[in-house]
């Protein structure tokens, strides 16, 4: 109760960008005193999310819509491995080869103990756009509750790599028109808010579909898909 009063009064008297920071801190190196406590509990609890559950649906449907023999996928910020150990369920029928990109050392330690079989790529953002480690086309890249804690210039930066080489990307966070109008959620909470249809226009994606978040989240009110046709 006290960790959680202490919370909000240090989001009240805080800048959004000291916020992020501590926030982007956190993503890239969790407290490893209890990090393999967090990633098993975190990885058991990876069915009960309605969240999760509509992305992969999302997901799925358009791997399977693929006509060639084997189609790629790539999660930017997968932490452990939750959302990828689901596509993996949903498609059994499926050649997927898949790439994970996750800035937290335990957690890509986690994820290669539970899913050998795919390629994981223990870095971050700056290093992720500044290597050229994807050398092939991705059907489908994805990130999900990352990009509200990181500003706006590695974001963009960010987007603009996975543009070079993905079909579809795959994007779940705070979103406008969600419901018709603007979000509300930037105004209740300290994340960073992205113009994520403008960049991706700019980057040649031209078909949009906008999904709301079953459970809207601090992190999560919709999902958005950009294809190039």
């Amino acid at each position: 109760m006290l960790q959680t009063i202490k919370g909000k009064l240090y989001k009240a008297f805080i800048p959004a960008k000291s916020f992020a920071r501590r926030e982007r801190s956190f993503w890239q190196n969790r407290n490893p005193e209890n990090e393999d406590m967090h990633l098993q509990e975190y990885w058991d609890q990876r069915f009960d999310s309605p969240n999760r559950k509509i992305l992969v649906n999302i997901i799925s449907e358009r791997l399977k819509k693929a006509t060639q023999r084997q189609v790629s996928i790539l999660e930017f910020g997968s932490y452990c491995g939750p959302n990828i150990d689901l596509i993996i369920r949903a498609n059994p029928d499926l050649d997927l080869k898949i790439f994970a990109v996750e800035p937290n050392k335990f957690a890509c330690k986690f994820l290669q103990k539970e899913l050998p079989a795919i390629q994981i790529f223990n870095i971050n953002d700056v290093e992720f756009v500044n290597g050229e480690l994807i050398t092939q086309q991705i059907d489908i890249t994805f990130v999900n509750a990352v990009f509200y804690v990181v500003d706006q210039e590695h974001t963009k930066a960010t987007i603009t790599k996975m543009a070079k080489f993905s079909r579809t990307i795959v994007i779940g966070d705070e979103l406008d028109n969600v419901d018709g109008k603007e979000s509300q959620f930037s105004r209740k909470t300290l994340v960073f808010h992205h113009p994520y249809r403008t960049w991706l226009r700019e980057l040649g994606y031209t078909k949009f579909e906008l999904f709301k978040a079953p459970n809207p989240a601090r992190a999560i009110n919709g999902i958005l898909v950009a294809t190039k046709i």
